[in-house]
């Protein structure tokens, strides 16, 4: 009997134990999907994690940001704005998701470009500065803008410097935009547009890596003559593909 009740008194006691233990990252990040919100001592779990996808938050805090910088892939698509502290904190990740961020101060923009970061996504921003631009250029790999319809001729030429760039809600361009823009040296999405000049045909020929197009409804004989040996070159318009074959069996 004795034996039996120290063993019930040990087994509870070790329920206890493990009761009291930490959860695991998998179990915060279940309450702060719920919850959308999240304590220091949270972040401070979940940020030994490679990956995480935090996007019901709405805010945190810098000792938060301080926790989750040194992640490889970080979303926090759920802001609507960081403080300038934040934006210096928060470039110590490589692949940072904020596209719930609707303005950008230059400083942050600065910021976000100075650290780590490879990969910015920013989707949210229906305008840029041309001093955000400059920024823009240190971004190591890859950068989002696909909620801008237009840009300046100084943006154009900063963005110039990029591997990849993706500005799918750009509708309209100027000669001297496309120019600038034929320097991304890897990926150009520019699918808003439904329509080229001839000189922004000439300047896109020049194109030395992926060129996307997917929005273009029409292109002109002269226009396919200069696209038509793009390899990268992507359209989705049958009937352009058809220029565009049509174009290189007469060269």
């Amino acid at each position: 009997m004795r034996d039996s009740f120290f063993f019930i008194l040990s087994g509870l006691y070790l329920a206890l134990l493990l009761g009291c233990g930490e959860p695991t990252p998998q179990q915060v990040l279940s309450q702060i999907a719920a919850t959308g919100e999240m304590t220091n001592e949270q972040a401070v779990i979940i940020g030994q994690q490679k990956l995480l996808k935090l996007d019901t938050l709405k805010s945190i805090t810098d000792e938060q940001a301080t926790s989750l910088s040194h992640l490889t892939w970080l979303h926090l698509n759920g802001l609507t704005s960081i403080s300038d502290t934040q934006a210096g904190i928060l470039c110590g990740a490589e692949k940072l998701y904020l596209n719930g961020l609707t303005t950008l101060t230059d400083g942050q923009a600065e910021s976000l470009c100075q650290g780590n970061v490879t990969h910015l996504y920013l989707n949210g921003l229906t305008e840029i500065t041309d001093a955000q631009a400059v920024s823009f250029r240190s971004v190591g790999i890859w950068l989002e803008l696909n909620g801008l319809n237009s840009l300046t001729d100084a943006q154009a030429k900063s963005l110039g410097d990029l591997n990849y760039l993706l500005l799918n809600g750009v509708d309209r361009i100027s000669d001297e935009q496309a120019e600038s823009l034929s320097t991304v040296s890897k990926n150009l999405e520019l699918n808003g547009l439904s329509s080229l000049t001839d000189a922004q045909a000439e300047s896109f020929s020049k194109a030395q890596g992926f060129l996307h197009l997917k929005g273009l409804t029409s292109l002109s004989e002269s226009q396919a003559a200069s696209l038509c040996n793009l390899w990268g070159l992507n359209v989705d318009s049958e009937q352009i593909k058809q220029t565009l074959s049509n174009s290189r069996q007469k060269q």
